[in-house]
């Protein structure tokens, strides 16, 4: 399905659906294809005070995904995306920071840092290596794109 990345009423949909829904599946095929309707910035107009809230929202429901991961059994961890394509929660996580660092502004830095630097503990890595993964891989994008005291103060 190819999304209107300029769309803010696609956005919202895929927000809402994301919000919304009790399938894991659903919720993470709603998270996948909220990064891929955001992640082409340039085509977004910024400068659109709903665009603008749009991506607020997907950027914060995105962080959520991280902040809320579980990890399931083998049986839960595998589902197809394509008839042919398996692929672990655990790398759509992955993948799904990845994509997260992309499209993060400025102005939401700071906020992510405060919400996920808790994951960085020993304990979060014992439980789940990808999500530490995932929100160490964020933090560091956030310390890279931040000023010294603008991080220092976000991680204390």
């Amino acid at each position: 399905m190819k999304i209107d990345s300029g769309n803010p009423k696609a956005i919202a949909t895929l927000c809402q659906i994301r919000e919304s829904s009790q399938n894991r599946f659903m919720r993470l095929q709603a998270s996948q294809s909220l990064v891929n309707a955001v992640q082409n910035l340039e085509q977004l107009d910024l400068g659109n005070k709903l665009v603008k809230e749009r991506l607020k929202q997907a950027i914060l429901l995105l962080v959520q995904d991280i902040e809320n991961f579980q990890e399931y059994d083998d049986y839960e961890n595998k589902f197809s995306l394509k008839p042919t394509h398996q692929l672990s929660y655990e790398s759509c996580l992955l993948d799904i920071a990845e994509s997260l660092t992309k499209i993060l502004q400025r102005e939401h830095l700071s906020q992510v840092v405060i919400t996920l630097k808790d994951y960085l503990s020993k304990q979060f890595y014992k439980n789940s290596s990808y999500r530490y993964e995932a929100v160490f891989n964020i933090i560091w994008h956030c310390a890279e794109n931040l000023t010294y005291p603008d991080f220092y103060k976000a991680i204390n």
